[in-house]
């Protein structure tokens, strides 16, 4: 997901969703400024314990360094 957003696949998206477009995802399939969005896009990780809003995260993939991610909001999903 995060090469998607980077390469713009996910436009208009220019970021992992907050909890906002989430759950206007799945419950509508639009984000809140009403565009068609079918599937919701976040980062799922297994802990977030010590983590907040502002802290900065690097995204590594096969060993290198790919994006560099500001959480800008926290939330757990209903699934």
């Amino acid at each position: 997901d995060v090469f998607c957003l980077v390469n713009g696949a996910f436009s208009p998206l220019t970021g992992f969703m907050d909890e906002t477009a989430y759950d206007a995802v799945v419950k509508g399939m639009r984000l809140p400024e009403k565009q068609l969005f079918g599937l919701p896009v976040t980062l799922d990780l297994d802990s977030v314990e010590g983590l907040k809003e502002g802290d900065k995260l690097l995204l590594r993939w096969a060993g290198k360094d790919v994006a560099v991610l500001e959480a800008s909001s926290i939330y757990r999903p209903n699934k």
